[in-house]
């Protein structure tokens, strides 16, 4: 609105660039995106139609259609046709078929709302391109892509100060549940601020109804305003209402649309059914049309659905400063969007409680090495070795509770845990690291100690040596030795001759024996016994 701004350290080249090889990574084609780009165009394009009040009567015209051509041109479409639908669209009134001359301000919500239902088409469109891709398994059901913004960077909108609500009942109660199932011993406190009353003023199941009810009923009746809808919800300045339940969209325009000579254009708009504003309840009541608080309680309750059956992951955005300027955090604007958000009250919430729950396996298995020695060898029960646990680390009975299947725990002592069992894996890996450079240099220092021992006896050996070569008597001992060798050798020499000599001896006497052993024996067999 207020023309080119410029963000200090972002280049918008380079991140459409980015942009462009997001999409190209993901598997958009040429034509998917240069539709995509066409779209976004189509909608600035669409906020420069301007139109005028005719001199002479209530209907609007369009002076300037240079705008309406750009737009035409992107989506496909003739200007004369898309300026006699949104100016005069054909209306069937009865039997007959009208064309009904537009005011400028129903001219002007036509576009707007024509504007807000072709970005969301290609949002949705966008996202469902998204989730093809990443689904590998081909079932939309198994995972899939979603974006939930549940409250705004300042301010509650209708439908996230709900949503909020909903989700800390939700959350109060699963935790109520989750401690009677596992007998904890809990008192349930009643922080006073579940808005249920909220949430009965927004949408009350019965009587008196709620808001979007009543702007239900007022759009129906013909002669309805917006001060008789802030007359029967009291409020104290009347806002516009009842258009904006509405938001028409011109069905002349969306014909159009999905008639254009583009192939991306006609598969965002081929199924009228789903154009915002343009639902129908069902077939059988064709013409009565879905109003945008009917669009949100629906919207709603497939959202909490979703929520119930999945497991979803969260990502908060937070605005630290309006300038979008580096480095700066502004404390007032990201303390009300904390507390906007829910998180102060979460934290206070959390703290009340025991939001940190572990199984008893996981917590032996995980902290038992801050109370080694107080678990005996053996098995032991779950429950009593971490009774036996916590009893040794000294923890505040009003910290924890032990359930049937988990521990119990409040905010921050997990945390706590956390930090003396990385102290004490620290002290036990500097000792393990400690022994063990201590054994590798003992081992070195001995290797060493081998090693001065041997040069020793080799550097006494060689002094030695050069003190002995050149005396005389060295000299003959080193030439007598090897003589005395030979001597010695010849000695063996004859000692072994004369044991091989009384070995035979041996032998021949034993063989003389055998033998006559064995001619006694002969004889005993010729004569027989005397």
């Amino acid at each position: 609105m207020s023309g080119h701004v410029e963000i200090p350290g972002a280049g918008d080249d380079q991140m459409f660039e980015e942009a462009l090889e997001a999409m190209e990574i993901i598997g958009f084609t040429q034509e998917e995106r240069t539709g995509m780009l066409k779209v976004v165009s189509t909608v600035l394009q669409l906020g420069n139609v301007t139109f005028e009040k005719e001199r002479h009567s209530e209907q609007a015209s369009m002076p300037d259609d240079t705008a309406a051509q750009k737009l035409c041109h992107l989506q496909g479409i003739n200007v004369t046709d898309f300026s006699r639908a949104v100016l005069t669209p054909r209306i069937k009134v009865g039997r007959e078929v009208v064309q009904k001359a537009q005011t400028k301000q129903q001219a002007d919500f036509a576009i707007e709302a024509l504007a807000k239902a072709m970005y969301e088409r290609l949002f949705r469109w966008i996202l469902a391109r998204v989730n093809k891709t990443l689904d590998k398994s081909k079932r939309q059901s198994s995972s899939f892509l979603g974006i939930l913004d549940i409250a705004g960077f300042e301010i509650f909108e209708d439908n996230s100060f709900e949503q909020l609500c909903i989700n800390y009942t939700n959350e109060r109660s699963a935790a109520a549940e989750e401690y009677q199932r596992e007998g904890i011993d809990w008192t349930f406190i009643d922080f006073g601020l579940d808005l249920q009353p909220c949430i009965e003023l927004i949408e009350r199941p019965n009587n008196p109804p709620g808001i979007l009810a009543i702007l239900d009923e007022e759009w129906l009746f013909p002669k309805a305003t917006d001060v008789s809808f802030v007359e029967s919800c009291s409020a104290p300045t009347p806002p516009t209402w009842l258009t904006k339940n509405m938001d028409p969209l011109n069905d002349n325009v969306t014909g159009l649309l999905s008639s254009s000579s583009s192939p991306f254009i006609q598969d965002l708009w081929r199924e009228l059914d789903r154009v915002v504003g343009l639902e129908t309840i069902n077939k059988s009541k064709k013409g009565m049309f879905r109003t945008v608080g009917q669009l949100h309680k629906e919207s709603l309750g497939r959202l909490m659905t979703t929520l119930n059956n999945t497991q979803p992951n969260f990502v908060r955005c937070i605005i630290p400063n309006h300038e979008k300027r580096p480095g700066k955090m502004d404390a007032q604007l990201v303390l009300e969007q904390l507390r906007c958000n829910g998180v102060l009250e979460g934290i206070r919430i959390c703290r009340q409680g025991f939001p940190n729950r572990i199984l008893f396996q996981e917590f032996r298995q995980r902290y038992e090495l801050l109370a080694a020695k107080s678990i005996p060898k053996g098995f032991m029960d779950g429950k009593q070795a971490c009774a036996l646990m916590v009893t040794h680390l000294d923890l505040d009975p009003n910290l924890f509770r032990i359930g049937q299947s988990k521990m119990f725990f409040r905010t921050g002592v997990l945390a706590q845990l956390e930090e003396e069992r990385d102290l004490k894996i620290t002290v036990v890996t500097i000792a393990f690291q400690a022994h063990s450079r201590g054994h590798l240099a003992r081992r070195a220092f001995a290797k060493k100690q081998q090693q001065l021992g041997a040069m020793k006896i080799l550097q006494r050996n060689c002094s030695c040596y050069l003190k002995l070569r050149t005396w005389q008597w060295w000299r003959l001992f080193t030439k007598v030795k090897p003589l005395l060798q030979v001597t010695r050798q010849d000695e063996e020499m004859g000692q072994r001759e004369e044991e091989l000599k009384a070995a035979n001896d041996i032998a021949v006497k034993s063989q003389e024996e055998l033998r006559e052993v064995s001619l006694k024996h002969t004889k005993l067999l010729r004569t027989g016994p005397s």
